[in-house]
C-alpha cells in the first residue's frame, strides 16, 4: 500500500524479506527493492538484486520473466555506449545458445533489440525481438515477458512505417492478455499506435482504460513513472488539439515528474509536445519552442524518437524568426535519419524539416502524401498544412487551396479544433480560407455511444456499460452531436443514426 502510495518502504519490504520462507514471496520483495533502488538512479545495486532472483533455479519461471523485463529497462536506462552493450550481449547469446537455455537466449536477443533500436537499425531490431518472441512463445509462465516483447515489436515496426503490422502485433498482444488472464494490458501501447493513425478516439478509451485500473499504471505492483507521463501526455496532448484547455491543464499538472530518470524521458516526449503546445495557445510563441529544446540534445534521451518532432520544432523557430534555431533542428534530424540503416520515419522527418527551412514546397508536399500512404493521418495534416503555407506564399494559390484542403478533411475527422484555428491563422494572411469540411461518419465506439443514447441511457449507465469514465462518454456525445448535425442528446434517433 505504501508503495502504491508512491513512498519507499524499503524498511518494510526487507522485514518481509527476512521473514519469509516463500521463495515467490521473497522475489516479489526483491523486485520492490530493484525498482526502488533504479528509481534512486543506483542501477548498479538493482542490476544486482534482479540477477540474484533470475539465476536462482527456486524461483519460478514467471517470476524471473517479470525480473527480467525490469532489468531491461533499468540496463537501458544506464546504457550511454549501445555498441558497446550490443557486443556484450552478442556474446551473451553465443554462451545461451550454447547452454541450450532458452530464457537466456531469449533475454540476450531482447537486449540486442534494444541495442539496435538506439542505433536506429530497425530492421536488425526486428529481426532481434522475433527470435526473442519465438524463444519464449511456447512458454505461458513467460507472458509477461512475452507482452513487453510484443511491445517492443510494435515499437520497430512503427518506426519502420509498417503501420498494419504493428496493429496485427496489438491483436496478438491483447489476445495474449486475455489468453494467459494477464493483469494488464498494452493500452499504452495501444494509445500511442491509434495516436498516429488518427484515431483519437480509441486512443481516449484505451487510456481511459488505464486510469480507471491502477495496475495498468504499475509494473507487476511497481509504480512505472515514465509510463504514467506517456498516459498524461497522450491525453494533454489531444486535449491541446482539441481545444480543450481544462482537460489539458489537469494532465499537464498531473503529468509533473519531480525526479526524472531515464526511464521518464524516454516517455517524455508527448508531455514536452503537450506543454509547447499550450503555450503556443496562450501566444508565447518563444516559450513554446524554449519547452521543445530536450529535444535537440541526443543525449536527453537516446531512446527517445525526437526526429517525430523536430518539423514542429523548425516551424515555431521560423515563425518567431530565430533561424538559428530551426537550422539546429535540422542538423539533430539529419544525424537521426544518417542513423537509419534503411530509411524510415526519421528520413521522412528530415525532408519535412528541410521543406520547411528552404521554403521548397515540393518536398513538403511529398511528405505529406507519404504520409498518406502510410497511414499517418495527423502527420498528414500537419504536413499538408505546412505545404499550404509555402505553397501560397509562393503564389501558387490554387495547389495551396488543395494542400489546405487536405489538411482540414484530417483535421475535421480528429476534432482538432486548435490545428483548424491555426490554419486559418496562417492562410488567412494570404487571402485563403478553409472550404468547410463535411464531418466523417461516427466512428465505432461513437456508433455504439450513440445507440445507447438513442434508446434513453443516461451517460453513467452508457459508462458502466461500455466500461468508460462517464468524461469520455460526455466527450464522445459532443463529436456524436456535431457530426449528426443535432444540438441535443433527445435528438438523437435510431432513425437518424440509420440514415
Amino acid at each position: 500500500l505504501m508503495f502504491w502510495l508512491g513512498r519507499r518502504p524499503e524498511t518494510e519490504t526487507r522485514a518481509v524479506l527476512s521473514m519469509t520462507t516463500d521463495p515467490n514471496r521473497a522475489a516479489e520483495m526483491r523486485l520492490v527493492l530493484a525498482y526502488l533502488d533504479y528509481r534512486a538512479g543506483d542501477n548498479i545495486r538493482a542490476l544486482e538484486a534482479l540477477d540474484q532472483v533470475i539465476g536462482d533455479p527456486d524461483v519460478t519461471d514467471q517470476w524471473r520473466a517479470q525480473h527480467q523485463t525490469l532489468r531491461t529497462m533499468v540496463s537501458r536506462s544506464g546504457l550511454d555506449d549501445p555498441e558497446a552493450a550490443q557486443e556484450v550481449a552478442r556474446e551473451e547469446l553465443t554462451a545461451a545458445r550454447a547452454a541450450r537455455d532458452n530464457f537466456r537466449i531469449a533475454s540476450a536477443s531482447q537486449a540486442m533489440w534494444q541495442t539496435a533500436s538506439m542505433l536506429r537499425d530497425h530492421q536488425a531490431a526486428l529481426d532481434r525481438i522475433n527470435a526473442a518472441i519465438a524463444t519464449v512463445s511456447s512458454n505461458p509462465e513467460w507472458g509477461d515477458l512475452l507482452l513487453s516483447m510484443l511491445d517492443n515489436k510494435m515499437f520497430t515496426l512503427q518506426n519502420l512505417d509498417r503501420l498494419d503490422d504493428a496493429g496485427q502485433t496489438l491483436a496478438a498482444a491483447e489476445h495474449l492478455v486475455t489468453r494467459l488472464g494477464l493483469p494488464s494490458g498494452p493500452h499504452i501501447a495501444a494509445a500511442v499506435h491509434y495516436y498516429w493513425l488518427g484515431r483519437w478516439d480509441d486512443a481516449l478509451v484505451e487510456l481511459d482504460s488505464v486510469v480507471r485500473d491502477g495496475r495498468e499504471i504499475t509494473f507487476y505492483g511497481l509504480r512505472q513513472h515514465g509510463v504514467i507521463q506517456l498516459l498524461h501526455g497522450a491525453i494533454g496532448l489531444i486535449a491541446a488539439h482539441r481545444d480543450d484547455a481544462v482537460l489539458l491543464e489537469r494532465h499537464l499538472k498531473l503529468g509533473v515528474d519531480p525526479l526524472p530518470t531515464p526511464e521518464t524521458r524516454e516517455s517524455h516526449d508527448f508531455l514536452i509536445v503537450a506543454h509547447s503546445l499550450a503555450l503556443e495557445q496562450r501566444g508565447r510563441q518563444a516559450e513554446a519552442l524554449e519547452a521543445l529544446k530536450p529535444f535537440l540534445d541526443r543525449d536527453y534521451s537516446r531512446m527517445m524518437l525526437r526526429h517525430q518532432w523536430l518539423p514542429r520544432l523548425v516551424r515555431l523557430a521560423l515563425d518567431v524568426g530565430d533561424r538559428d534555431m530551426a537550422r539546429r533542428a535540422v542538423d539533430v534530424c539529419t544525424v537521426e535519419a544518417e542513423l537509419e540503416v534503411r530509411p524510415a520515419r526519421a528520413a521522412a522527418a528530415l525532408q519535412w524539416c528541410r521543406g520547411l527551412y528552404e521554403s521548397d514546397s515540393g518536398s513538403l508536399t511529398t511528405v505529406a502524401k507519404h504520409f498518406a500512404v502510410t497511414g499517418r493521418r495527423v502527420e498528414h495534416g500537419h504536413a499538408s498544412e505546412d505545404a499550404a503555407v509555402v505553397l501560397a506564399a509562393n503564389r501558387q494559390l490554387d495547389e495551396a487551396r488543395d494542400a489546405l484542403h487536405d489538411a482540414m478533411i484530417v483535421y475535421t475527422e480528429l476534432g482538432a479544433a486548435w490545428d483548424i484555428r491555426r490554419a486559418e491563422t496562417r492562410l488567412g494572411t494570404f487571402g485563403l480560407r478553409p472550404t468547410t469540411v463535411a464531418p466523417g461518419p461516427l466512428t465505432r465506439m461513437e456508433a455504439k455511444v450513440a445507440q445507447l443514447v438513442a434508446a434513453g441511457w443516461s451517460n453513467a449507465d452508457i459508462a458502466a456499460q461500455l466500461t468508460l469514465s462517464r468524461s469520455t462518454v460526455q466527450m464522445h456525445l459532443s463529436r456524436i452531436l456535431r457530426k449528426l448535425g443535432v444540438d441535443s442528446r433527445l435528438a438523437v434517433t435510431t432513425e437518424l443514426l440509420e440514415q
